[in-house]
């Protein structure tokens, strides 16, 4: 999970390998867009460059979430969009959810693609060695 810092070329982002239940604000890392630290004592998460790809991209992103749902691996192993189900899932995540292709963990190229293929739903599901699942805050 990342944070754009406001007119900085700069992310807040969560360390690697540190249980979500047992972070502080202590532990979140302050990266450059350089992909070099710039506060905290831990080493950012894995997935740092594919943050900063988004944010130089698209310039319309303010954070970035990804998780490991099961339900939704299941459709980015199936690289099948995850269709709304009932109408508040329509209203609030549109009539689907668009997957992007394979992309290897750690690297920027999902993101490079994400950026690319931005659909009007603003909830990408990307396959990856682990799946990411994209948010834009408004």
């Amino acid at each position: 999970m990342s944070v754009l810092i406001e007119g900085e070329e700069a992310l807040a982002i969560t360390p690697s390998s540190i249980d979500y239940f047992d972070l502080t604000e202590n532990d979140i890392c302050i990266v450059g867009f350089d992909s070099k630290p710039v506060e905290g004592e831990h080493r950012p998460s894995i997935e740092t460059g594919f943050h900063i790809a988004v944010y130089k991209n698209r310039l319309d992103v303010n954070a970035v979430i990804h998780t490991h749902q099961t339900f939704a691996s299941i459709f980015t192993v199936l690289n099948r969009p995850i269709p709304a189900l009932f109408d508040e899932q329509v209203l609030h995540l549109g009539n689907i959810i668009d997957v992007i292709p394979y992309g290897v963990s750690g690297s920027p190229d999902p993101a490079l693609t994400w950026c690319k293929t931005w659909s009007a739903s603003w909830i990408m599901i990307v396959t990856a060695i682990y799946y990411r699942t994209m948010a834009r805050f408004v």
